[in-house]
């Protein structure tokens, strides 16, 4: 009996979890991943602050309106930029896209 109740409000967590911000004046989540590459592979990114990756590589970017991408290579200078959500067309029935891919060519680092 003494498992049950852990097993309970984990369950409940993942249904809370589960059903997200649906509410009025939510941000549709973008179902596409966007895949993110660099010339050259291997740099590390980061969306806000949070290690995601290294290129290439692919994943869900949050559902809000921008982030901010910090893309870093040992070889190259470090690289930081914010994406801002499309907004799809009028009519379609979604909401704000990402785009399906991101490519960044890397400069060098001048000894």
């Amino acid at each position: 009996m003494a498992i049950r109740a852990p097993i309970i409000g984990l369950t409940l967590l993942f249904s809370a979890l589960s059903l997200g911000c649906s509410g009025p004046g939510a941000t549709r989540h973008d179902p596409a991943r966007s895949t993110f590459e660099s010339d050259p592979a291997g740099a590390s990114i980061f969306v806000d602050g949070g290690f995601v990756g290294r290129t290439p590589t692919a994943f869900f970017l949050p559902a809000k309106e921008q982030v901010e991408i910090r893309i870093l290579h040992p070889d190259c200078l470090p690289l930081e930029e914010v994406l801002y959500r499309a907004k799809v067309a009028e009519g379609s029935g979604e909401g704000l896209g990402w785009d399906p891919t991101y490519f960044y060519p890397l400069n060098p680092k001048r000894n």
